[in-house]
């Protein structure tokens, strides 16, 4: 019967050292998963950081795109302008100025005016420096200022 017992117990020590074995090569297997998983996560923390980076990079960039592209709109914008200002300019001004010389020389002739009509013509060539020099400043349109006045009219000034 003792060596029945010590045959049990041999077999049982022999069990438990299989099974200690084996919950050593668990843990051993547990801490590697345990190591795998932790460099996947600081792998995935990294990666995410980049991405961060990347976004604030193409947001930077983003919004420098619609900088440029508002002041190249911007920039059309006043071209087109220009060829406005230009073409206008040349057709208000030709007239204007036919009308002022006659205006002029009918005052400096005077014969056979009187005060009224003198007053009218001093009237029309007065006006028509007004729009000359309102002409002149718009055909410096890229140094104009629009300026709201009386709620319904604009004046212009220059920087």
């Amino acid at each position: 019967m003792i060596k029945n017992d010590l045959t049990q117990n041999n077999e049982l020590l022999a069990k438990l050292k299989k099974a200690e074995e084996e919950i050593r090569s668990l843990q051993n297997e547990l801490l590697e998963t345990n190591s795998g998983i932790i460099a996947l996560y600081n792998d995935l923390n990294n990666a995410n950081q980049k991405l961060q980076d990347k976004n604030l990079e193409l947001s930077a960039a983003l919004n420098e795109l619609r900088d440029t592209q508002n002041k190249l709109v911007q920039s059309e914008k006043m071209a087109a302008l220009g060829s406005v200002v230009v073409t206008y300019n040349h057709h208000i001004n030709n007239p204007l100025m036919i009308i002022l010389g006659n205006v002029q020389l009918l005052l400096m002739r005077e014969t056979g005016l009187d005060n009224s009509m003198i007053k009218t013509l001093q009237l029309i060539e007065e006006e028509c420096k007004r729009i000359s020099d309102v002409m002149h400043k718009i055909k410096q349109y890229e140094k104009l200022i629009p300026v709201k006045y009386l709620e319904t009219m604009y004046d212009i000034e220059q920087k």
